[in-house]
């Protein structure tokens, strides 16, 4: 951390090379040209410095304005010693400084000359404020109807357009964002209002200011951008808008970085992280973190960070990410399998040798063949292979599905590709499928696949479906392609989903999948009569045969006596007993209309010859 900031009058004083003596005599020389009286002495400047004296508004101000080459009119509505250009230290958070802050900020651009940037300790002070204070309450109320909504309404549709249109049109806004700043700082220091109408005034002060100090750090005006951001910052503060602050925090963190302080910005955003809200935005702050640890070669932290931006990048959130992040999304990259986090590095594949066009040409074909499940077939695949002139053992098979992301025989076939065409570049070496559903059923895979073939100079062809011969990577070839591979992604969604609907529909006819169940009604006939003779179910398990299945010739289990059942019957287990136990010749009262043991389904049937031996002896 850097020492206590010196007063701005003591920095004011040290860049002209003045000693307190000289400052106090220069004053005296003006009042004397006003035809005025100053006694100021050394030992009192030395007290305005340290705090132990204010200087008088009325006379002794206006002076040391004078002698520092200031207008004073301009800045006395700012107090002391806030209008000094020497000022250095950020204001403390709270919502009494958060009009302060614009005030000085807006004056600042008016002269770029005498303008002290603040130092990356107190920046990193300020962060730490902003993480560990709560916003305080607004220091403007007023009854319900009190303030001017239409008036608020257009300064925030105004303000929006003028953000908007900041990157595009710079040069023609820059004025146009300064005055509506001008505007809603006045609007906020001499109005009335309701607490919600402060929260918006003070979010749209932040994000003006926000706009214009990026125009001054791309303007290289790194002073006056950052008390445009100290601006912001408190401003969003006050509005009790985290999210805001944090993105204003990265951006001081983002010029502290470009300056080469990377220490101050991984310090500022360390405390910025932990109190941001919204997932996009975390992730934003992460990955600028990973470039400041990246800077200061602290590789470990780096990596962590970048992680934890990915992983936050791919949490799911309801709520739409805030106006300054909202540009980052999720970018879907391929990467090979023998790459990856804690894998060695090895070079890429060197760009290709210059062919001899004297060197005889030819086509070298690999295949490749696949299908998703073990009980599909790959003959017609093969065979198509085969008659298109690629030899077997040139043709790389499996029965694997596209979903996972390793898949052996095409990742060596892909690798064949590339060390033929190395080691012969003077062929064209074509990797062909049956179709483009074998390759896989991504758009973004498909596309990438592509592209990763192209590169290293291998031709891709199909022959069959709907682009069949040789791929086009240029032109409409590539469009047709794309085109396809989001129809073939479109058509695996179809799949699933009528997949899905055609089994919930059998489960409401009571058709379920699985294995048949074990125990049938001629083994709980079986076993209810032998129960009531007294026997137990122990003794009756073993004389007791599975007569299908994988289990057939075997006796089921104690458990499947008492628990066998379809998958949707509730278990017997967990169905009371009756308080008086019946017995196999009273067996339990049904309804009068009930439908015959003939016309019962055998799951109904089950469950009541389940009663019967639960409830008997």
């Amino acid at each position: 951390m850097d020492d206590e900031i010196r007063h701005p009058l003591a920095h004011a004083r040290n860049e002209r090379g003045w000693p307190q003596e000289e400052l106090a005599r220069r004053i005296r020389q003006a009042a004397k040209r006003r035809g005025l009286r100053s006694g100021t002495r050394g030992s009192r400047v030395s007290k305005w410095e340290t705090g132990r004296a204010t200087p008088d508004e009325d006379e002794s101000q206006p002076l040391i304005a004078e002698v520092l080459g200031i207008d004073y009119a301009a800045g006395a509505h700012l107090g002391w010693p806030h209008w000094l250009p020497g000022q250095d230290r950020p204001l403390p958070l709270g919502p009494h400084n958060a009009v302060p802050s614009l005030r000085e900020a807006l004056m600042s651009s008016l002269d770029r000359r005498s303008f002290i940037a603040y130092t990356s300790g107190s920046l990193a002070v300020l962060a730490y404020q902003w993480a560990a204070t709560e916003p305080g309450r607004f220091a403007r109320f007023a009854a319900p109807g009190e303030a001017d909504a239409e008036m608020l309404d257009w300064l925030e549709a105004t303000g929006t357009q003028l953000i908007r249109l900041a990157t595009e049109r710079r040069h023609r806004t820059r004025h146009l964002l300064g005055a509506h700043l001008t505007t809603v700082t006045e609007f906020i220091s001499e109005s009335r209002y309701t607490p919600a109408a402060g929260q918006r005034l003070h979010t749209l002060a932040a994000s003006l200011s926000q706009a214009i100090a990026w125009q001054h750090f791309d303007e290289r005006r790194h002073a006056s951008a950052g008390r445009f951001w100290h601006a912001a910052l408190h401003n969003a503060h006050t509005a009790h808008q985290r999210d805001l602050g944090a993105g204003v925090l990265s951006d001081l963190a983002y010029q502290l970085l470009w300056l080469g302080d990377a220490r101050a910005a991984a310090d500022i955003l360390e405390h910025a992280i932990p109190r941001t809200q919204h997932p996009t935005a975390r992730s934003l702050l992460h990955l600028r973190q990973a470039r400041a640890l990246a800077a200061l070669n602290e590789g470990g932290l780096c990596r962590r960070a970048l992680t934890a931006a990915e992983k936050a990048l791919d949490t799911p959130s309801y709520d739409p990410a805030p106006a300054w992040c909202s540009w980052k999304k999720a970018l879907r990259v391929p990467i090979p399998a023998d790459r990856g986090p804690g894998r060695p590095w090895r070079p890429g594949t060197p760009p290709p040798v210059p062919i001899d066009p004297d060197l005889p040409s030819a086509d070298i074909r690999i295949g490749c063949a696949r299908c998703s499940t073990l009980g599909q077939e790959l003959d017609s695949q093969l065979d198509a292979l085969s008659k298109h002139g690629i030899p077997r053992d040139k043709i790389f098979s499996e029965k694997i599905s596209t979903r996972v992301r390793v898949r052996p025989r095409f990742e060596e076939a892909l690798r064949t590709a590339r060390e033929v065409k190395a080691h012969a570049p003077h062929c064209r070496v074509i990797f062909t499928v049956y179709e483009m559903k074998r390759l896989g059923r991504d758009a973004a895979e498909l596309t990438a696949l592509a592209d990763h073939l192209t590169a290293h100079g291998l031709v891709l062809e199909m022959l069959a479906g709907p682009l069949p011969g040789i791929y086009d990577p240029t032109g409409p070839g590539k469009l047709l392609f794309a085109f396809f591979a989001a129809m073939a992604e479109t058509e695996r969604e179809n799949i699933s989903k009528s997949t899905l609907e055609g089994l919930d529909t059998a489960a409401r006819k009571g058709k379920h999948g699985g294995r048949p169940p074990v125990i049938t009604d001629d083994m709980l006939h079986t076993v209810l009569r032998r129960r009531a003779l007294g026997e137990s179910v122990e003794q009756i398990q073993p004389d007791l045969i599975i007569p299908t299945g994988k289990r057939k010739g075997q006796s089921p289990s104690v458990a499947s006596i008492y628990t066998g059942r379809s998958p949707n019957t509730p278990s017997a287990r967990h169905t009371p007993k009756p308080s008086s136990r019946p017995t196999p010749t009273s067996p339990p009262s049904r309804p009068a209309k009930s439908p015959g043991p003939a016309s019962l389904s055998l799951t109904e049937r089950h469950s009541d010859y389940r009663e019967l031996l639960v409830a008997s002896p």
